[in-house]
C-alpha cells in the first residue's frame, strides 16, 4: 500500500512540474513589400503604426498575431521556439478563421474603422521572413450630403448577397486569392456621431458585380434609401469613388449610385509610402 502511495504521488509532482515549466519563447520578426495600410485623403498608401496581422503557425496549429511597432512594415511578435510559420498571413489580424477563410465585419463602430480594416492575404513562404499581402477585395467610396442631423448609421447591402460574413478564398486573376461575393444576406452598418450633416465613408466589398442599396438610419428607422437596381462591378485591389448623394432634393430628383473614378491599389507605385 506504501508503495502504491509513493508511485501517484511521484506521477502528480511530475504533471504538476511539467505544467509550471515555462514553454520557451522568442521573438519573430516579418517585412513586408509594397502594399498598405492606411489611405489617407491625399491617396496616399502606408502602413500604419500598431498595424496587426494574423501569421500561421504550423507547429501550434493557430495564428500568431505580429504588430508593427514603427510603421514601416516590420512586424514582430513573441512566438513559441518551435514555432514554424507556413500557410498564410492575414490584416486586418481579426479576419482569419483559417487559412482559407476570413471573416468580414458586418458593423463598424466609425467612419473611420472600415477604411483602416479592408483585408489583405500573404502567401507565407517557408523559411522566409518577407511577406508580399495582396488586397482580397474591393473598395468603394459613399458621400451624403445635405441630410437629416438625427442621423446615426449608414448601411450598405445588395438584395440576395453576403458583404459581410465568412467567406472561402478564391483564385481569381493570376491564381491571386479573393474574398467573392456569394449568395445571402450580410449588410455593412457603419456608425457615425449624430448631428453631422455630411458623410463620408470607404468600405471594403467582395469581389463580383452586384447592385447595392444605400439606407441612411436613425437607429431602425430608414431615413433614406437608395436602391440600385443596375449591377455595379467591383474588381480585387480597385478603389471605387461613387458621386455624392444629396439626400436633401431625395422626393425631386431620382437619385443613382454613379461612379466618379477608379485607381488600382497595388499598381500604381507612387502612391506608396
Amino acid at each position: 500500500m506504501k508503495k502504491t502511495i509513493y508511485i501517484i504521488a511521484a506521477f502528480v509532482a511530475a504533471v504538476s512540474c511539467s505544467k509550471n515549466t515555462p514553454v520557451p519563447m522568442r521573438e519573430y520578426s516579418f517585412e513586408t513589400v509594397y502594399t498598405r495600410a492606411v489611405i489617407s485623403n491625399v491617396g496616399k498608401f502606408s502602413w500604419d503604426k500598431n498595424d496587426r496581422i494574423a501569421v500561421w503557425n504550423e507547429s501550434g496549429n493557430a495564428f500568431v498575431n505580429f504588430t508593427s511597432v514603427a510603421g514601416k512594415g516590420v512586424f514582430s511578435a513573441m512566438a513559441p521556439a518551435d514555432a514554424h510559420f507556413e500557410g498564410s498571413a492575414f490584416y486586418p489580424a481579426g479576419i482569419p478563421v483559417s487559412n482559407q477563410e476570413v471573416n468580414l465585419p458586418g458593423s463598424y463602430a466609425s467612419a473611420l474603422e472600415p477604411e483602416m480594416a479592408f483585408p489583405m492575404h500573404a502567401v507565407v513562404q517557408d523559411g522566409s521572413k518577407l511577406l508580399s499581402f495582396k488586397h482580397l477585395g474591393a473598395m468603394a467610396n459613399f458621400s451624403i450630403i445635405r441630410f437629416s442631423p438625427e442621423a446615426d448609421h449608414l448601411e450598405i447591402s445588395s438584395p440576395g448577397k453576403k458583404l459581410s460574413g465568412a467567406f472561402q478564398l478564391s483564385s481569381g486573376s493570376s491564381s491571386i486569392q479573393e474574398v467573392q461575393v456569394t449568395e445571402g444576406s450580410g449588410s455593412i452598418k457603419v456608425a457615425f456621431t449624430p448631428g453631422e450633416s455630411t458623410l463620408s465613408v470607404t468600405v471594403p466589398l467582395p469581389v463580383g458585380s452586384y447592385p447595392l442599396t444605400i439606407k441612411l438610419l436613425k437607429g431602425e428607422e430608414t431615413l433614406l434609401e437608395v436602391a440600385g437596381t443596375e449591377n455595379l462591378s467591383f474588381a480585387r485591389a480597385v478603389f471605387t469613388r461613387f458621386r455624392a448623394i444629396d439626400a436633401n432634393p431625395v422626393n425631386a430628383v431620382p437619385i443613382e449610385l454613379v461612379k466618379t473614378e477608379s485607381y488600382s491599389l497595388e499598381e500604381e507605385d507612387e502612391l506608396w509610402d
